[in-house]
C-alpha cells in the first residue's frame, strides 16, 4: 500500500509540476471557451469540411513566430479590433495562413497595417482577416460566403502567395460552388471531443497536449502551410491553374467589388492573372518582392515576418486606394 501511495503522490506531483511549467515557464495560453464549428464544404478534406470561428480574445501559441502568444480580436479574427457600427463597410480579406499571420503580434499583421492606413482616410471601412491555415482560393470562397451573413462585405480581397497546387489537386477538375443545404449549420462537439474540450477549459497542460496531437494529422489540409520553393509545378510552366480562374469567376457572387492581390514570384503568372481580371471586371495588384527571404521567418522559408507583413499591408492599402478611390472619399 505504501508503494502505491508513493506512486500516486509522485504522479500527482508530476502533473502539478507539469501544469505549472506549461503555464509559467513556457507561457502557454489557457483555453478560451467559445470556439464554434459550422458546416462548410462536403467536397473538402475531412479537417476542412467545417468552418472554425474562434471566440473574441482566443489565444494562439505560435512557435515559428518565436514562441509567442497571439490574441484574436473582438470578433475572433486575427488582427486589431474591428469597429462595428451602422455605418461600417466590411472588407473581407481571404487567403491561407500567410494572410492569417498568427506568427506576429495582432498590430503587426498585414490586415492591421491595411486597417491603420484606411483609418486616416475613411474609418467606416473595416477589415476582417478571414485568412485560415490550409485554405486555398476555393475554400476561401466558402469562408467569405459564410461570414457574409454576419458581416456583409462591400469588398473582398483575395491574397495569393502561391498557386497551392497540392491543395487544389484535392478537388475534381470542375469545382463545385453549389451551397450545400446545411451550409453554415453549427456542428456540436460529441463524445471524446466534448470531454477533451471540457478538460482543456481547466488544464494548460491538457490544452497543450490536445493541440499537439492535432499536429500529427498528416492529411494534406493539415500539412505545414509554407511555400516550399519559389515556384509550384504550375508556376514553372508559367500557366495559371484553371481552378484558380474558376474560383475567381465565382467571387462576384459574394459581392461585386473583388480585388486579387498576388505576391506570387512568377511574372508570367501574374501577367495572366492581370489579364483575366481585366477581362472579367476584377481589380488586380501584385508584388514579386514580398516573398523575398528577408521578409520571411524560418531563415527565409517560412511565413512573413513583421517586415513582410508591413510590405503586404502597404500593398493592400495602395491597391485598394487605386481601385476604389471614390469609396475612400465617401464616408456615408
Amino acid at each position: 500500500m505504501k508503494k502505491i501511495a508513493l506512486l500516486l503522490t509522485a504522479l500527482i506531483l508530476s502533473i502539478i509540476l507539469a501544469e505549472l511549467s506549461v503555464r509559467y515557464v513556457f507561457n502557454y495560453p489557457n483555453y478560451v471557451k467559445g470556439t464554434r464549428y459550422f458546416t462548410q464544404n462536403p467536397n473538402a478534406e475531412t479537417k476542412l469540411k467545417k468552418i472554425t470561428w474562434r471566440p473574441p480574445g482566443f489565444k494562439v501559441f505560435n512557435v515559428e513566430g518565436g514562441n509567442i502568444v497571439v490574441k484574436l480580436n473582438n470578433l475572433g479574427f486575427p488582427g486589431i479590433d474591428v469597429k462595428q457600427s451602422e455605418d461600417s463597410k466590411y472588407i473581407h480579406v481571404v487567403g491561407s495562413s500567410f494572410t492569417e499571420a498568427l506568427q506576429v503580434a495582432p498590430q503587426n499583421c498585414a490586415t492591421s497595417v491595411f486597417q491603420s492606413k484606411l483609418n486616416s482616410l475613411n474609418d467606416n471601412l473595416q477589415v476582417l482577416n478571414l485568412g485560415y491555415s490550409g485554405n486555398d482560393i476555393y475554400l476561401s470562397w466558402f469562408r467569405s460566403m459564410f461570414f457574409s451573413k454576419q458581416f456583409p462585405p462591400d469588398f473582398v480581397i483575395i491574397i495569393l502567395e502561391s498557386q497551392n497546387e497540392e491543395w487544389l489537386n484535392r478537388y475534381p477538375d470542375q469545382l463545385d460552388f453549389t451551397i450545400p443545404e446545411n451550409f453554415g449549420a453549427e456542428i456540436k462537439d460529441k463524445g471524446v471531443k466534448k470531454i477533451v474540450r471540457a478538460i482543456s477549459n481547466y488544464s494548460y497542460m491538457f490544452n497543450l497536449l490536445s493541440e499537439g496531437f492535432k499536429k500529427f494529422d498528416l492529411s494534406p489540409d493539415n500539412a505545414k502551410n509554407e511555400v516550399k520553393s519559389e515556384f509550384t509545378a504550375n508556376d514553372i510552366t508559367n500557366r495559371v491553374n484553371p481552378k484558380i480562374l474558376q474560383a475567381l469567376q465565382n467571387y462576384r457572387r459574394i459581392c461585386p467589388n473583388i480585388l486579387l492581390v498576388s505576391v506570387i514570384t512568377n511574372n508570367y503568372i501574374n501577367s495572366e492573372l492581370k489579364s483575366f481580371c481585366q477581362e472579367n471586371g476584377l481589380q488586380f495588384a501584385s508584388d514579386t518582392t514580398i516573398l523575398d527571404k528577408v521578409n520571411r521567418l524560418s531563415k527565409g522559408t517560412g511565413h512573413l515576418n513583421i517586415n513582410g507583413n508591413r510590405k503586404l499591408g502597404l500593398l493592400l492599402s495602395d491597391a485598394f486606394k487605386k481601385a476604389y478611390k471614390k469609396t475612400l472619399l465617401d464616408k456615408k
